[in-house]
This record gives structure tokens, C-alpha cells and sequence, in this order.
């Protein structure tokens, strides 16, 4: 972290917080290393940074377990389900489809960078059940499609009430990582799992998940435009000051 702080931020950490980690495509330092496949929240660096920040969230994160994939890196809030992958340069699916007005599309453009950046990752428990893990299942789950808040909730539920859940698999994939999460069954020990893990503005004051959206996804054909105009400014409400306070105390900590 330091050599990159160095290196690339010109001594300057704060610059961390608006770092774009997609500019990490083809850095065999601070990337993927030896021409692994890439992901914004599982290379080198944010590797490097899941030990400093969230050291104690789970017990046998080490550096040999993050490279061998006993935990990996996961992106909080995604991009395309709600907005749709690019197309064209400067051009995705969904605002192709609902012409958004130009200020609303300069914030999908600025959130298309900030998804990237270190207030939107965490890291997680990698062990599978079938062939999905807690990451591959929040994204592909149709009941989810990698929204934070249903991934939350369910978790919740499963740390609180295990006999009860909506999805066979996930009770799976939690009783695949149960040494993990162990620590923090109950109400008590979920609330600490969010503290640890930065993810308090996804619980209300009482520690309850919080229902931040509908499950929206932009190639419903049932979507009118008043109906996604509506949904993708409240996304983009929530994770805009959630990325930029979560960054801020990620990089405090470091």
C-alpha cells in the first residue's frame, strides 16, 4: 500500500479515496498478478487493503487465504444490473432505452467510476456450496441481483432466525462458511458484523436491515421510464454518500 501510495498518489493517501481501481487492468504489481484474471475488488491492492482495514472481521484472513481464495473481495453496490454494461464508449443499455436528462446521466457516468473505488468493497468468506459462492450468488440470485440491502436482510435472517429464508442455497452457502460466521450469530453478533464491516448505513437504529430498493432490474420489459427514472435516482442517492463515507473511513483506518 505504501510502495502505491508512492508510486501512483504521489505520497498522498487520501487520493486513495477517489482511486478508480479499473485503471489496475494490466498492473502485474498492483493488478492481477501473473496475467490472473482481473476484478476491481479482488486485485493486489485491495487485497493488501482487506488485511489492514478489516483485520479481526474474520478470523483466518491472512494473505495466503485471500490469494487462495479462502476470502475474496466483493463490490457492494454494482453497476449493471441497474444501468447495464456498456455498449459504446460512454454509452450503456438502460440510458440507450430511458434517455435520462443530461444531469442524471453525468451522475451514472461519475458513479460508473466511483463503483470502483475502495468505499464500495468489502470482503467475504469464499467457500462454495454447488458451484456458487456468496459472491457469484448475491449477483445471479433473481431475487437479489446483487442489491446490498436483500443480501443484508437475508443474512440477518440467517444469523438470527436460521430456520426460516426464502433461498435453500444461501442457508447453504452461510452453513458452507459457518467458522466464519460463527461470531456473529444473533442480533448482538450481526449488528458487530456490520460495524466490522463498515455496513451500518445498511441497519436502522435498532440494528434491523434497512429496505433501501426495490429489486429493479433495467432489461425488465415491464419497466416504464417514470418507474426506472425513479429507482435509479434513489440508487445513485444512497450509494454516492455511502461510497464517499465508507472511503473515507476506510482510509482513516489505513
Amino acid at each position: 500500500i505504501n510502495d502505491f501510495v508512492d508510486e501512483k498518489l504521489q505520497g498522498n493517501l487520501s487520493e486513495l479515496l477517489h482511486f478508480n481501481f479499473a485503471q489496475l487492468r494490466g498492473d502485474r504489481k498492483y493488478g492481477a498478478r501473473n496475467g490472473g484474471s482481473f476484478d476491481c475488488d479482488n486485485t493486489n491492492l485491495s487485497k493488501a487493503i482487506y488485511l489492514l482495514v478489516f483485520e479481526g472481521v474474520w478470523n483466518n484472513m491472512t494473505p495466503k487465504s485471500l490469494e487462495d481464495g479462502t476470502y475474496r473481495g466483493d463490490t457492494i453496490n454494482t453497476f449493471n444490473t441497474a444501468f447495464g454494461r456498456p455498449i459504446a464508449k460512454g454509452e450503456f443499455a438502460a440510458i440507450n432505452r430511458f434517455k435520462p436528462d443530461h444531469r442524471l446521466q453525468q451522475r451514472i457516468m461519475q458513479f460508473h467510476s466511483s463503483y470502483h473505488t475502495i468505499g464500495n468493497f468489502m470482503v467475504l468468506p469464499n467457500a462454495r456450496a454447488g458451484r456458487h459462492t456468496l459472491n457469484t450468488f448475491r449477483g445471479t440470485f433473481p431475487q437479489w441481483r446483487d442489491y446490498i440491502d436483500k443480501f443484508v436482510g437475508a443474512l440477518h435472517q440467517q444469523l438470527t432466525e436460521p430456520q426460516r429464508g426464502d433461498s435453500e442455497l444461501f442457508q447453504q452457502l452461510v452453513a458452507a462458511n459457518i467458522k466464519d460466521f460463527e461470531p456473529y450469530r444473533h442480533q448482538e453478533g450481526f449488528e458487530l458484523l456490520m460495524d466490522k464491516l463498515l455496513l451500518n448505513d445498511c441497519i436502522d437504529q435498532e440494528g434491523k436491515p434497512k429496505q433501501l430498493f426495490n429489486t429493479v432490474h433495467h432489461w425488465d420489459n415491464r419497466l416504464t421510464r417514470d418507474l426506472y427514472l425513479r429507482h435509479i435516482n434513489q440508487y445513485l442517492d444512497f450509494c454516492e454518500s455511502f461510497i464517499e463515507k465508507r472511503g473515507a473511513e476506510m482510509v482513516k483506518i489505513l
